[in-house]
């Protein structure tokens, strides 16, 4: 019996150590988290003012507009896209024509991989003005061309009215 009690009191002994270090470690990953969180939120918020940029000169005077990007709340980590039509919000996904989309995805690529990538000196656009307008792809050849001062800048284009202005 003795034996079994000494047992207890040393195996009770290594819980608390193992139970003191998991509220440690469980500390720590919650610390972590917050500043993940804290980091991305930042990083959203400045990469939705350079969307929005590029966004607002795809769409001049466009009634539907991307408004910006956020952490989504909840367990699992998503980005939330915000956008308004007509002074009400709307979901991008679920409202936003073929053209808008187009012009959000260039929006958002063209911070990302264009502006903040030194490595990569070409840019190459499979059919970007896909479902655009005349209004939208000189709005996109305008933006080509400023990039096309820092960067080489390739084009594959179905459009022959888009290719005889670019």
């Amino acid at each position: 019996a003795l034996e079994k009690i000494t047992s207890f009191f040393i195996n009770a002994g290594e819980f608390i150590k193992c139970a003191s270090l998991l509220k440690q470690v469980d500390a720590i990953q919650a610390k972590l988290e917050q500043y993940e969180k804290s980091e991305i939120t930042r990083l959203l918020q400045e990469h939705a003012t350079e969307i929005k940029a590029y966004y607002e000169k795809l769409n001049p005077g466009d009634k539907v507009q991307f408004s910006g990007i956020e952490v989504k709340g909840g367990v699992r980590r998503q980005a939330k896209l915000s956008a308004e039509a007509f002074g009400k919000a709307v979901n991008p996904v679920t409202f936003f024509s073929e053209a808008h989309t187009n012009s959000l995805a260039l929006s958002i690529y063209f911070p990302q991989r264009v502006d903040r990538n030194n490595t990569w000196e070409v840019v190459i656009l499979d059919d970007p003005v896909q479902s655009m307008d005349e209004n939208h792809s000189q709005a996109l050849i305008d933006i080509l061309v400023d990039i096309s001062a820092k960067k080489q800048v390739i084009v594959l284009t179905h459009s022959k009215s888009f290719f005889r202005r670019l």
